[in-house]
């Protein structure tokens, strides 16, 4: 039973031992330095010992405006290499692995958090969010393929197993990469090959830093469920371009702050709801491709795998819900996995208060620190 779902699977250079991931979630739980304390350290921990294929971090602001939220994680100075090698080494003594992502948040970055206007592709407002964002000039977007390489030599040296670079859910290079929020005229707007370019030279310079080795991966938008936004006509080329570049593993994921209901997919999404569009991108590329959205069971996951549309399964919102999913699982105890509901409550949005996110499910969550973890 869950065979699949167990088995173990290379990405790139890197031997996962079942095909559970944990994706990105910005928990809150980090210093407003960007740094880890307590409270992030003792909830990485308690999931390293779940059992998970990987873990990926929240996302990491490339530099000190990147970051959509205070108390949320960054690497852009050499200053915090140690502080976040012992995070990792914290999180390998579990035995686990841990990947970083890292990302600029673009126009969705709230100037209120910032300090400063936010910044697009093109001066084109997120409808969701209160601040329009300023266009990037040629020279700010050189600096930021080298804030980029340099943050994943950053997480290289810090011991992270692998790292991702976030082109989804209406952020910087999804923003470039989308002919919904791109009208540039210049060399990185106006055809695929335009507005790809951002990212693909980011992925250069982060192989380039990294060496060739050294696993990558890619969170991709496969649909911005925005009108104009991107679509399965488009998003398979683009994964087959990434794949060209380097990147080893391509992380499916949909959705932009106003179609915030395919980031998290709610109650009213059907688990596994999204996974077609992952199938989408599996035909067009050799590389291994992650399936997410709503997937809070070990038995549709599995169902997923040994069906062909995907290598690899996130399953976020569920290890908040239950850390210790995939050892209930292994072990034949599917009856006492406790199932995240979709409720969306205290996992993003207003809600989340000054102490980070909880879990209607789980009121452990969060509180690990407390807990002598």
């Amino acid at each position: 039973m869950l065979d699949h779902l167990f088995s173990p699977l290379k990405v790139g250079t890197l031997e996962l031992p079942n095909r559970m991931i944990v994706s990105a979630i910005v928990t809150r739980y980090c210093e407003e330095s960007g740094l880890p304390g307590d409270q992030w350290n003792a909830y990485y921990a308690r999931k390293a010992r779940g059992g998970w294929g990987l873990i990926f971090t929240e996302n990491y602001g490339v530099c000190p405006e990147a970051n959509c939220f205070k108390r949320q994680a960054g690497l852009w100075d050499d200053s915090m290499i140690e502080p976040h090698r012992a995070f990792v080494q914290l999180v390998h003594d579990q035995g686990a692995l841990i990947g970083c992502q890292i990302y600029h948040g673009g126009r969705q970055v709230p100037s209120g958090v910032s300090g400063v206007q936010p910044v697009g592709p093109s001066a084109i407002k997120e409808p969701a969010c209160a601040d329009t964002p300023r266009e990037l000039s040629l020279g700010e977007i050189e600096e930021l393929v080298e804030q980029f390489a340099e943050t994943a030599r950053r997480a290289k040296e810090c011991g992270f197993d692998i790292i991702e670079i976030h082109g989804a859910h209406g952020y910087l290079l999804n923003t470039f990469m989308s002919p919904v929020s791109n009208a540039r005229t210049d060399r990185y707007g106006g055809s695929l090959e335009g507005r790809m370019r951002f990212p693909l030279e980011i992925v250069a310079a982060v192989r380039e830093r990294v060496g060739a080795d050294f696993p990558l991966s890619f969170r991709l938008s496969t649909r911005d469920y925005v009108e104009g936004g991107i679509d399965l006509d488009e998003s398979p080329i683009m994964a087959r371009m990434l794949q060209d570049a380097g990147v080893d593993v391509i992380n499916c994921s949909q959705g932009m702050y106003s179609s915030k209901f395919a980031i998290i997919p709610p109650a009213k999404i059907e688990p596994g709801g999204f996974v077609e569009n992952a199938a989408a991108v599996k035909a067009a590329v050799d590389i291994p491709v992650i399936a997410t959205g709503r997937i809070n069971d070990p038995v549709l996951a599995d169902e997923i795998i040994a069906s062909g549309k995907a290598e690899l399964v996130t399953m976020a919102r569920a290890s908040l819900a239950d850390p210790d999913l995939p050892l209930k699982a292994a072990a034949g105890r599917l009856d006492e996995i406790v199932k995240c509901t979709g409720c969306v409550q205290l996992c993003t949005g207003p809600k989340v208060g000054p102490e980070g996110i909880r879990c209607t499910m789980n009121p452990s969550l969060g509180r690990e620190y407390l807990e002598g973890e």
